[in-house]
């Protein structure tokens, strides 16, 4: 057998090659992201979390080096997005924005998904905390207390008003009215823009809706009394929190968050922290938000874990205790 120096040293090189273009190989599998990025939206175009989301993205793209792509998924009240997502490989190519509706559809009784176990939480994106509104000229109250004073005096006259049956308004609406003890009707509109038209021309007298909706009628056609918030919100700093207003146990807001399929990899939900976090720092798009009364936040994966489960337990005992048919 041939066992020169030569022949064995060429067997080492090659051995050594084959090496090499196997830890390279590896490397570039584990390199995060090296392809596009799709992000799944449970609402049309042109919607609001269309609208943030696009925002942000166009901040992240540059930390990332990857387009991000919006694809929108709407349907069953976020159930056809989340359930893609669900189905999509855990490699960080496949991104859900989540939303509270999602928290409130994994609290139903007969829930089609738990965002708790079903979805990775990244990182949160904004808040909204609804403001707590009135129609002045049907409700003479200036804050809460005389709201819920009158409201009581007069049981049954005051229509409560959502935008949309099984929504965070509405659910918001349910929490006050157990909590204050009232006797009110509970009507939903199909969305925004109906439900505070309705407040502004005393259809209805009193709601919670975002600020964006509710700013642009005048005060005396609509009167904001105190966000959702226990405490006060740096988005209207003027309004008092429910904790002084005298719900110590209230606190309610909407949540959007970036989020992926069980199971993604900790080093691309680090990958994607760190970007989103990077983007949410920039003023032009804290400013942007500002504008659509939102609140730009960021955080960790597990400050925002914590929250959606936190989301998905109050939800769950609103709906359950107000015995509420949300499907």
């Amino acid at each position: 057998m041939n066992t020169s120096p030569i022949g064995l040293g060429t067997v080492a090189l090659a051995a050594a090659a084959l090496c090499g273009a196997a830890f390279s190989g590896s490397a570039a599998a584990q390199a995060y992201p090296n392809k596009p990025i799709r992000l799944e939206i449970p609402y049309p175009a042109g919607s609001a979390s269309d609208i943030i989301m696009r925002m942000l993205v166009d901040k992240m793209q540059p930390e990332l080096k990857q387009p991000m792509i919006i694809e929108g998924r709407p349907g069953g009240g976020t159930a056809v997005a989340v359930r893609y997502t669900m189905t999509q490989p855990a490699d960080g190519y496949t991104l859900y924005n989540y939303t509270t509706s999602s928290a409130i559809k994994s609290a139903i009784k007969e829930p089609p998904f738990d965002v708790r176990k079903d979805l990775t939480h990244i990182v949160s994106v904004i808040t909204a905390p609804p403001i707590l509104a009135i129609n002045p000229e049907k409700v003479p109250a200036k804050n809460v207390q005389e709201l819920i004073a009158y409201a009581k005096a007069n049981p049954g006259k005051l229509n409560f008003s959502n935008y949309g049956y099984g929504t965070l308004s509405h659910l918001c609406a349910v929490l006050l009215t157990q909590q204050a003890g009232l006797n009110v009707v509970h009507v939903p509109f199909k969305g925004p823009v109906a439900n505070v038209m309705s407040v502004s021309i005393g259809e209805s007298q009193l709601t919670f809706d975002g600020k964006g909706e509710l700013g642009k009628y005048p005060p005396d056609k609509v009167r904001m009394l105190a966000v959702s918030t226990a405490e006060r919100s740096s988005l209207s700093p003027d309004l008092p929190g429910m904790r002084e207003s005298g719900f110590p146990d209230f606190d309610m807001t909407a949540v959007l968050s970036l989020a992926g399929p069980a199971g993604l990899p900790a080093n691309v939900v680090r990958t994607i922290n760190a970007a989103a976090n990077v983007a949410l720092k920039d003023k032009s798009l804290i400013e942007g938000y500002l504008k659509m009364g939102l609140v730009a936040t960021g955080g960790t994966p597990e400050q925002i874990t914590a929250q959606v489960n936190h989301e998905v337990e109050t939800m769950r005992k609103i709906i359950s205790s107000a015995n509420l048919d949300i499907e």
